[in-house]
């Protein structure tokens, strides 16, 4: 946790990247939290206990690449991935998110106003998310320049079944998404969900 958070191994990582291996990562709560790096030269490689990658990325606003992302395939072990690139003013593209069963997705792409496309999703379990009744609220929120919607994220939340929260589970989750046409199965500004 916190491991490059606030800048202060930006020259490292900079100058030593290249040979920064990682493996067996089990917590990165926010681990690059306000760095000003531009990228990270090395992939994250988490392990089966990692139960946090919250704020991962946050506020990082000058970073344009997002390395490679290696989870474990454990579906009993839910992560929260809240806030991961919450701010993440200058990135245009997020790599594939792979065996992502998430505990809690609040805000995890808020204010990432280049991002135009979101990131692939692969393995989705949504079950862990039926306990958070506000779980994806503003996932994209503020994303000006998101072109495309998720569908795999509505079509697999339907599926649940979990759609009639008083405080639906994905409200405010495109606010703001001024290149966005259409969602299809959802309001994007309350977050109701209904079958595409």
């Amino acid at each position: 946790s916190y491991m490059f958070y606030s800048g202060n191994w930006d020259w490292f990582i900079e100058k030593y990247g290249d040979k920064i291996t990682t493996s067996n990562i089990t917590q990165a709560l926010s681990m690059f939290n306000t760095s000003s790096i531009t990228k990270i030269p090395f992939a994250l490689n988490f392990s089966s206990s990692c139960i946090t990658v919250s704020g991962l990325f946050n506020s990082c606003d000058k970073l344009e690449e997002i390395p490679e992302l290696n989870f474990i395939e454990n579906l009993e072990i839910p992560i929260n991935y809240s806030a991961m690139f919450q701010n993440c003013q200058s990135i245009k593209e997020i790599p594939t998110l792979k065996y992502f069963h998430p505990s809690d997705m609040n805000s995890m792409f808020m204010g990432c106003s280049n991002l135009r496309y979101p990131p692939k999703f692969e393995d989705i379990n949504f079950k862990r998310l039926a306990t958070q009744n506000t779980a994806g609220r503003s996932l994209f929120h503020t994303c000006y320049s998101l072109r495309e919607y998720p569908q795999i994220i509505l079509d697999n939340w339907y599926s649940e079944k979990w759609t009639s929260y008083l405080y639906p589970i994905f409200n405010n989750m495109a606010y703001c998404c001024y290149s966005l046409d259409e969602i299809k199965g959802a309001n994007p500004v309350t977050g109701a969900i209904s079958s595409a």
